[in-house]
């Protein structure tokens, strides 16, 4: 599966989020995409720093968001 395919699916995952279990296990997948498309990168002052490949983090960044955004209009 290629970036953008993850990215649609994931994005239809998180405008059917309708309980808070369903955006704990969103988060999840915007973590395992995170991991999925980026590599270790070393590490500094003791945390480990990722390389993204092109797009990536502006792509987590973004879905990340949309499922916060999702869980404050679940939250009320």
């Amino acid at each position: 599966m290629n970036q953008s395919t993850s990215i649609l699916k994931i994005i239809k995952v998180i405008e059917s989020c309708i309980t808070l279990d369903h955006i704990k296990a969103t988060y999840r997948m915007v973590h395992t995409f995170a991991k999925q498309y980026s590599s270790p990168a070393g590490k500094r002052f003791g945390e480990q720093l990722w390389h993204f490949d092109d797009g990536a983090a502006e792509a987590y960044n973004e879905l990340w968001l949309m499922v916060r955004e999702k869980e404050l209009k679940i939250l009320g």
